[in-house]
């Protein structure tokens, strides 16, 4: 192979190379958009799953305020028990897709990633369903009950 040869092989291998991160960069930017626009959707149904499974522990148990509720801030969800002994806390930082769960004794990270067109929350590449994640978090405060 002459000098010419190897230069325009070096030159199709960049053509290529600069295609192929420029789509990589367009796939990234529209996951980004779509992440943005899906998000607090699917943080209000972690929330909604959340409460409702306190209400329904409460009623369960007979007991309907054995569990305390709040949302100090739109994106911050706190549970106490009754007695204030314990509680726990859920936040999601939309600016970073990233939702955090304090409970008692560990704290647990869930990225937001798009599957199929739906966000849904995942951690360490796992996918987690709002539902169990909500059971997770409230079956933990349960314990203290």
């Amino acid at each position: 192979m002459d000098e010419w040869q190897w230069a325009e092989k070096q030159v199709e291998e960049t053509i290529k190379r600069r295609e192929q991160k420029e789509h990589a960069d367009q796939k990234m930017a529209a996951e980004e958009t779509l992440k943005r626009a899906l998000a607090p959707g699917l943080w209000s149904e972690l929330k909604s799953l959340m409460k409702s499974r306190v209400e329904s522990f409460g009623a369960a148990l007979g007991e309907q305020n054995v569990l305390v509720w709040s949302t100090p801030k739109p994106n911050r969800v706190v549970i106490k028990v009754k007695d204030g002994t314990s509680q726990i806390e859920a936040f999601f930082e939309l600016e970073r897709f990233r939702l955090v769960l304090q409970m008692t004794y560990t704290t647990a990270e869930y990225g937001v990633q798009i599957e199929n067109g739906e966000a849904v929350f995942a951690e360490r590449g796992e996918v987690h369903t709002a539902e169990a994640i909500a059971e997770r978090f409230v079956e933990d405060i349960i314990k203290y009950c």
